[in-house]
C-alpha cells in the first residue's frame, strides 16, 4: 500500500485538531517519525511524492470543510 505524503500529513493535521493536540509536529519532524516506521519514500506514476508501506483507512476530511 502507499499514500501521498501530502495526504498523510493532512490526515495527521485533521486528527490532531479533532484530538485537541495543541502543537503539531513540524513537517521535517513528521517525515522523520514516518521514516522511523520503516516505510519507504517513492513517487506515484503521476509524480506525487509518496510513502510506500503505509496507507490511510479512509480519505481524510479537510480541516476547512463544512458538513453538507
Amino acid at each position: 500500500c502507499w499514500v501521498q505524503k501530502s495526504q498523510l500529513r493532512e490526515a495527521y493535521e485533521v486528527w490532531a485538531k479533532e484530538s485537541g493536540v495543541r502543537w503539531t509536529m513540524q513537517r521535517n519532524d513528521f517525515n522523520r517519525r514516518v521514516k522511523e516506521l520503516r516505510v519507504s519514500e517513492g513517487r506515484s506514476a503521476s509524480g506525487h511524492l509518496t510513502w510506500l508501506g503505509i496507507g490511510l483507512r479512509e480519505t481524510p476530511k479537510s480541516v476547512d470543510s463544512q458538513p453538507y
